[in-house]
Formats: C-alpha cells, structure tokens, sequence
C-alpha cells in the first residue's frame, strides 16, 4: 500500500488524506481547482498583498463576508489562514511526505520536517493549475514575515545564544499549554532546537 502511495505521488497526484483547500481531485488524483474555494483562496492572498490585512484581521473579514471554512465553520483559525498563505501547493508544487508530528517530553505535540519528502513540479513547471502567482505569493510571504516581527516583542534572554547540544542548531522559544504534568495549563515557554523536538 505504501509503495503504491509513493508511486503516485511521484506522478504528482494524491497519494492520501482529504482534499487542499482550494483543490478538488478527479477519479486518477489529479488536482483540480474547485471555482468556489479557488476564489477564496484568492481573495485571502489579495487581502495580504493589497490591504495589508493582518491573520487577525483576515480571519475577521472572512466571518463578515460569511465565508466558511472547508469544514463549515464560520471563524477561520490563525493557523488555518497561515498554511493557507505559506502552502506552495496554490503555485502549482505537488509534496507528499513533508512533515511527521511526534510527541514533546511535556507532552506537547512537535512538528518534524522530514528530508525524503517527495515533490513534484515547480513554479516554472507547475504539476497542477496554480491559484497565485509567484509574485503574489512572495509578497504574502514579506508581509507575514513583516507581521511576526512586528507583533514579536517579548524578549528572552538566551535567544540566539544558545545552541542544541546534539546538532548545533540555534534553540528559539517554543509555547507548551497541553503538558501532562502541569495542573494549571497555563501556556509555557520553552527553549526548543529548531531542528528537532
């Protein structure tokens, strides 16, 4: 079953899990856009290029249009409007494989990038229509960077001096809130290794 996974996605089509927002998949697992979610998908990257518009405010500016997410739900989360802005898949950039999620020593959940992934096609040679331009995507990238300097203001003594003592990577703060062991779940910070958990 994983060999036939790998096989498609070598060929650029859905190899598993639900369908890109923004994309629908044919009976061979080839991306389509869907006219409806394609539109959004546009309207939040020209929100981002244009106006300026913050996750925050986005968020807020979907609710009041009444957009829903590809779930239903009315209030687009942070998170969601973020992947949506930093996914390449809208330039035409099939990955399989990008990332595993594993299990922090407090019991908080990690993301691992992992280095086999698969990708297939390129913002010369999409392997699928793109939604955006690469210009446009670029600019959307300036502007969250932009952003999250910005809102960034908590200072933290050790940032940018300390090291992983097993890779050498720079450590940055990383927010814990679902530790096993605290009773009052109060979001904690921590020093983590940007490579690893």
């Amino acid at each position: 079953m994983n060999r036939g996974k790998i096989r498609k996605a070598e060929m650029g089509r859905k190899a598993g899990g639900a369908d890109i927002f923004g994309y629908k998949t044919n009976e061979l697992g080839q991306y389509i856009p869907d006219p409806e979610q394609a539109k959004v998908v546009q309207l939040i990257f020209e929100l981002t290029t244009t106006k300026d518009y913050t996750l925050r405010q986005l968020s807020a500016e979907l609710h009041r249009r009444g957009i829903r997410t590809k779930w239903g739900r009315q209030r687009w989360s942070i998170a969601v409007l973020r992947d949506v802005l930093c996914n390449d898949v809208y330039l035409g950039v099939y990955r399989f494989r990008k990332s595993s999620h594993g299990k922090d020593v407090d019991g908080s959940r990690y993301l691992v990038r992992r280095h086999d992934n698969i990708v297939v096609g390129s913002r010369e040679k999409p392997n699928h229509p793109p939604l955006v331009d690469p210009r446009t995507f670029d600019v959307a990238q300036q502007k969250l960077a932009a952003n999250r300097k910005k809102n960034n203001v908590r200072l933290y003594m050790a940032t940018g001096l300390l090291q992983c003592p097993l890779c050498g990577a720079r450590m940055h703060v990383k927010y814990s809130s679902a530790s096993s062991y605290r009773t009052d779940k109060a979001r904690a910070a921590k020093y983590a290794c940007t490579n690893k958990p």
